[in-house]
C-alpha cells in the first residue's frame, strides 16, 4: 500500500525528492529532462520505466504502480473539477 502523508497519498515527487537528478536518470536509462518533468510532477513515468524506478527507489513494481496510478487519478479528477 502506498505510503499516506498529512495532505494526502505519498506522491511520485515526494518519493524521488532524496535522490539526485541526474542519479534517477542514470538508474532508470532516461534523460535527465525527463527527471526533471518527474521530480516537479510535470510528467509520469511510461511504464517501460517503473521495473528500474521501482528498484531505484525500493519499491515493489506494485507499489509503484499504485503510487502513478493514484497520481493519475488525482490528475483527471482535477481536470474535470475545472471543466465542470
Amino acid at each position: 500500500m502506498a505510503e499516506v502523508g498529512v495532505l494526502g497519498p505519498k506522491t511520485l515527487a515526494l518519493w524521488l525528492q532524496p535522490y539526485k537528478q541526474e542519479a534517477v536518470a542514470e538508474a532508470v536509462g532516461v534523460g535527465t529532462s525527463t527527471a526533471h518533468c518527474w521530480y516537479h510532477g510535470l510528467t509520469l513515468p511510461r511504464d517501460e520505466h517503473i521495473p528500474k524506478l521501482a528498484r531505484f527507489l525500493r519499491l515493489t513494481v506494485a507499489e509503484l504502480f499504485e503510487i502513478i496510478a493514484e497520481e493519475r487519478k488525482q490528475r483527471s479528477l482535477e481536470r474535470l473539477a475545472e471543466i465542470a
